[in-house]
């Protein structure tokens, strides 16, 4: 019998790792911390190239037959993604979105792909405010996350909650959902 040599647990982690990265575009020098891209976006005109992968992602899947793909959220919980200096700053987001919108359209996709928008927590209500005064013309629904409920929550806590996200998109007749 031959013996195999086991590979250390930590070198295939890394190769896996690396491999996502490649996947997802990231640069193999951010060691797969998503979060610093983000940052970069946000200042180093990263959004355009960001926009770039996200559509030939959604391409390649659609090629490959995946058509269940309709809709997007560009960043999870993007009031995070972009707090920087402990300030959260909106503007890099709403460069990432248009810059998607651009590309998307630019693409030839952006007309089968809703832009669920916002993403926010359930404590950054001005986020939902934010991306429904500045991202109305490209969003086609919101969506926010709760984490201030629990088990023994009532659940006419929880749609009263819904419902005041409900009243602060109403006006653009566009949907809002708990993400």
């Amino acid at each position: 019998a031959r013996a195999v040599r086991a590979r250390p647990r930590a070198r295939q982690k890394h190769r896996a790792s690396a491999k996502m990265r490649r996947f997802r575009g990231i640069p193999p020098f951010s060691k797969g911390i998503v979060f610093d891209f983000l940052i970069l976006s946000r200042s180093g005109g990263k959004s355009k190239e960001f926009a770039e992968n996200f559509s030939a992602y959604i391409q390649l899947l659609r090629e490959k037959g995946y058509t269940c793909i309709t809709e997007i959220t560009p960043i999870n919980e993007p009031s995070f993604s972009y707090f920087i200096n402990n300030q959260v700053s909106f503007e890099g987001y709403k460069e990432l979105c248009l810059a998607l919108d651009a590309r998307f359209r630019a693409d030839g996709i952006r007309d089968d792909i809703l832009f669920n928008l916002s993403d926010n927590i359930d404590t950054h209500e001005e986020w939902l405010e934010s991306t429904m005064m500045e991202l109305d013309e490209i969003a086609d629904l919101y969506n926010s996350h709760t984490y201030i409920f629990g088990y023994n929550t009532p659940n006419s806590e929880i749609f009263a909650w819904e419902e005041e996200n409900k009243n602060i998109t109403r006006n653009t007749g566009k949907p809002h959902v708990i993400g």
